[in-house]
């Protein structure tokens, strides 16, 4: 599970345009996936934690919104997100 989890930040990772500046932030969206992905879960879940500590390694912020998949996905096409976290 590890393996793959590395695996999902580093295409995450590869998707979201970076700018090399201080104080980068990512802005994820995902849908209800207990324990991966949840609001009712405190941090988020498991996914959106891994996720959180990876990037906190490099002082790169996130933040979150949890909503329906198909919101999820029409809020990174049209850019208002940088990503779906936790899409299998």
């Amino acid at each position: 599970m590890m393996n793959f989890s590395k695996w999902l930040i580093l295409c995450w990772a590869a998707m979201i345009p970076f700018s090399w500046a201080e104080n980068m932030h990512v802005s994820l969206t995902a849908n209800e996936w207990p324990p991966y992905t949840s609001a009712n879960i405190e941090g988020g879940g498991l996914v959106i934690e891994l996720i959180k500590s990876a990037f906190a390694e490099e002082d790169v912020t996130i933040d979150y919104v949890i909503m329906p998949w198909a919101r999820a996905m029409a809020s990174v096409e049209a850019v208002r997100k940088d990503a779906v976290a936790a899409w299998v």
